[in-house]
C-alpha cells in the first residue's frame, strides 16, 4: 500500500534492541537522510515487561582478600535493594543491603555530555559482601535485587586468593576498548572489534581447544562458557579508555552490557583514562575534551575503586589492593604525579610499605604510557631519556619511585598498539648487577583492545608515517629505539601468569590475524592467537630478577 505517498513493499528486518531503562519503544521508518529526515511511518508502542530487573553486575576488589564489592544498575530506587549470597547455587544464608546512589546532570562538566548526549543513568547500587567462606579459589554464589525489582539468576565467583608469595595469580589485562553493536548497527565511535577484545579475553581458557568463531559472532557463545566455568583467570584490569562514551550516555548502558558477562564473575578494575576524564578547568592536569564534558563523573559511579580511605575521593582514581603474590598500584595520568603532589605521596607511602614477603611481585599500571615507541619520536635525547613527556611531565619524578621500590611490570594503554620494553630506567635498558640481582621494571603498553589501532613506524609498511612531530616520517622509520624489545599494531589483549615468588610470565594474544585496512581490520583467517610472551624470572630471595 501507501504510506505519506510512498509505495510500501512488504519487507522483513532483524536487528538487535538493547533496552536499558526505557519502559516503552517506538520504532519509526525514515527516508530521506538522517540530515533532514522525513518520518513515514511509526509503530505502536512497545511495552517492556522486565525495565527494573537489575542489570550491568560489576564486581571490584576491597582492601580485605575476603570480601567483594558487588554493585548493579535499576531504573527503580529501592532502599531494600539487597545481595544475597552463599556456597551453593539457591542457598543463600547471608544478606546485606545495598546503598543506592545516582548522578544528575548539573554534575557534568559540558557538551554533549549536558545536551543531547544525556540520558538518565538510572539508580547505582553497590555494597561490600563478606566475609567470604569457605577459603579462597571457591565459588560463592549470589543473586541481586529486591522483590519490587526483581531479582537476577544466580551468578557466581571464586574467592580472591588472598596475599602470600607462595600462591598463584592469573588475570587479564587490556585497555583502550570501547563498544561494538552485534548486529552492525552504526552509532556514535563504534568500533568492530571491541566485542572480539572483551570476549576472546572472556572466552580465553573454554576456547583453548575449540575451533575460534567468527569476527563480531562471539558473544552469546561467550556468556555460555562463562556460565559454565570460571577457572580461567581471578580478575580484570581494564587501564583506562572504557566505553569511550565521551558524553554519549546511551554508549554506557552498552559497555556496560557488553562487559556483564565478565564483570559479573571476576573483579573488573578500571583505571581512568583521557576519554573518562578530561575536560577544561575540571581537575585534570592534562587538559583537553576528550571526555565529552563527562569529567569522571559517570566512571567514577559505576566503577568503584578501592581508593585510600583517608581524605580522598572517587575522582583522584588512584589506589591499591592485592592479591595473592601480586601488590597491584593504579596512578591516575590524568592528575598530577609531581613530587610534593597528593598523588606522588601515595605512590611513596603505598610501595615503602609493601612487604615483599608476601607480595614479592609489584605490578604499577596508568593509562597514559611512561614509554611508547610510538609516542617518543623525538629522537634520542637523553635530557628526556625518550619519555612520553608531553602525555606525563612528570614520569621523571614517577620513574625514580618505580627504580626505587623494584616494581617489576608497567602496564600502559592510551597508544592503540602492543609493546614490550626491555628493564628499562631513563631511557636506558638496565642489566642486573649480578645474577638474578634486580634491573629495572619492564614496560608493556597494551592498548590494542579494540579502539583504531596505532601503526608503528616500520621501514618495511606502506603506511609508515604516524606522526606529525618531528623528526619526519623517513626518519622516524629509522628511529627505533633500542629498548622496544617487541611491537605488535593488531588487536587483542593480555593474559599474565605469576607463579609465587620465581615467575610472571605475560602473554600477548592477536585476536585477529588476517587482512588489514587502515586502523581496522577487513577480514580475518585466524582467532586467539598467542603471538609473544615473555618471563621475569625471581631469585628464591624475592630480591633478583631477570627476563627471558
Amino acid at each position: 500500500g501507501d504510506v505519506n505517498g510512498f509505495h510500501a513493499i512488504g519487507l522483513v528486518a532483524s536487528f538487535k534492541v538493547e533496552v536499558a531503562f526505557a519502559p516503552a519503544l517506538e520504532f519509526s521508518l525514515f527516508s530521506n537522510g538522517t540530515t533532514w529526515p522525513i518520518e513515514l511511518a511509526r509503530s505502536d508502542a512497545l511495552r517492556v515487561s522486565d525495565v527494573h530487573t537489575p542489570q550491568h553486575l560489576r564486581l571490584a576488589r576491597v582492601p580485605s582478600a575476603d570480601s567483594m564489592r558487588v554493585s548493579w544498575t535499576s531504573s527503580l530506587r529501592d532502599e531494600a535493594a539487597t545481595v544475597l549470597w552463599g556456597s551453593a547455587p539457591g542457598s543463600y544464608m547471608e544478606s546485606r543491603v545495598a546503598e543506592v546512589t545516582t548522578y544528575f546532570k548539573d554534575q557534568l562538566c559540558g557538551p554533549p555530555a549536558t545536551d543531547h548526549g544525556w540520558s538518565e543513568p538510572g539508580w547505582l547500587y553497590s555494597v561490600v559482601i563478606g566475609p567470604l567462606v569457605p577459603l579462597h579459589g571457591s565459588s560463592m554464589f549470589y543473586i541481586v535485587g529486591s522483590d519490587a525489582m526483581g531479582w537476577t539468576e544466580n551468578r557466581n565467583f571464586s574467592v580472591p586468593t588472598p596475599p602470600g608469595a607462595s600462591k598463584n595469580l592469573r588475570f587479564i589485562a587490556l585497555a583502550d576498548m570501547g563498544v561494538t553493536y552485534v548486529d552492525g548497527a552504526q552509532y556514535h565511535w563504534i568500533e568492530p572489534f571491541a566485542i572480539n577484545s572483551s570476549a576472546f579475553a572472556l572466552d580465553q581458557e573454554a576456547r583453548r581447544a575449540e575451533p575460534s568463531p567468527g569476527q563480531g559472532r562471539v558473544l552469546d557463545a561467550v556468556r555460555q562458557a562463562v556460565q559454565t566455568s570460571s577457572k580461567g583467570f581471578e580478575l580484570v584490569l581494564h587501564v583506562g579508555d572504557l566505553a569511550y562514551a565521551t558524553g554519549y550516555a546511551s554508549k554506557w548502558d552498552h559497555f556496560m552490557s557488553q562487559i556483564e558477562p565478565l564483570s559479573s564473575r571476576v573483579p573488573y578494575m578500571t583505571a581512568q583514562g583521557n576519554h573518562e576524564r578530561d575536560w577544561p578547568n575540571s581537575g585534570s592536569a592534562i587538559g583537553g575534551t576528550d571526555s565529552g564534558g563527562e569529567c569522571g563523573v559517570p566512571t567514577q559511579a559505576r566503577f568503584r575503586m578501592p581508593v585510600p580511605m583517608r581524605s580522598q575521593t572517587q575522582d583522584q582514581g588512584w589506589y591499591s589492593f592485592e592479591q595473592g603474590p601480586v601488590h597491584f598500584v593504579m596512578m591516575n595520568t590524568e592528575m598530577s604525579a609531581f613530587k610534593g603532589s597528593a598523588q606522588y605521596d601515595f605512590l611513596v607511602s603505598d610501595m615503602a610499605a609493601v612487604d615483599r614477603s608476601k607480595t614479592p611481585w609489584v605490578i604499577f599500571s596508568g593509562h597514559r604510557p611512561m614509554y611508547s615507541s610510538s609516542q617518543a619520536l623525538h629522537g634520542p635525547d637523553s635530557s628526556t631519556a625518550s619519555y612520553d613527556l608531553q602525555d606525563g611531565p612528570w614520569w621523571p619524578d614517577v620513574e625514580e619511585l618505580l627504580v626505587k621500590y623494584q616494581v617489576d611490570l608497567c602496564l600502559w594503554g592510551h597508544v592503540h598498539n602492543a609493546e614490550q620494553t626491555c628493564p628499562l630506567a631513563r631511557g636506558k635498558c638496565v642489566a642486573a648487577a649480578g645474577p638474578g640481582g634486580y634491573d629495572a621494571p619492564v614496560h608493556a603498553v597494551i592498548g590494542n583492545a579494540g579502539q583504531s589501532l596505532s601503526s608503528f613506524c616500520l621501514p618495511d609498511r606502506p603506511y609508515c608515517c604516524c606522526s606529525a612531530l618531528p623528526p619526519l616520517c623517513a626518519d622516524a622509520c629509522k628511529a627505533l629505539p633500542p629498548w622496544s624489545v617487541w611491537r605488535m599494531d593488531s588487536f587483542g589483549y593480555s593474559v599474565i601468569e605469576v607463579e609465587g615468588s620465581t615467575g610472571l610470565t605475560m602473554k600477548f594474544y592477536q585476536d585477529c590475524v588476517g587482512e588489514r585496512d587502515g586502523g581496522t581490520m577487513r577480514s580475518c583467517t585466524e582467532f586467539n592467537k598467542l603471538v609473544h610472551s615473555f618471563t621475569i624470572r625471581r631469585r628464591a630471595d624475592l630480591r633478583g630478577s631477570s627476563v627471558e
